[in-house]
């Protein structure tokens, strides 16, 4: 993985063929290999972890939806410029359900 802050590379994003995949966070420029499929069958720790995360961006996509709900949260968290609301509500969900409950 590389990281640059060439405003050449700043003006692309995405992958170019099954090489690489070039990524902009702010104002740095990551490449990196592109990603591909899992080869091997998920193990179990990894399905379940699977479920979980299906599960929980399903409840903050209908959280996120309502626009009540959506502001509520861009308050209480807080968010310095560039970080995503949906992101943090997710992170705010997984910490709720460690605590053992919604």
């Amino acid at each position: 993985m590389a990281v640059s802050t060439n405003l050449l590379l700043m003006a692309l994003s995405g992958s170019i063929g099954d090489l690489m995949t070039i990524k902009n966070y702010g104002n740095k420029v990551v490449m990196c290999k592109k990603v591909k499929k899992r080869e091997k069958k998920a193990t179990p720790k990894q399905e379940a972890n699977q479920l979980n995360f299906k599960e929980a961006s399903g409840v903050v996509k209908l959280r996120y939806a309502d626009l009540e709900q959506r502001e509520a949260a861009r308050l209480r968290l807080k968010l310095p410029y560039g970080i995503s609301l949906f992101r943090a509500m997710l992170s705010e969900y997984y910490k709720e359900m460690e605590n053992g409950g919604e």
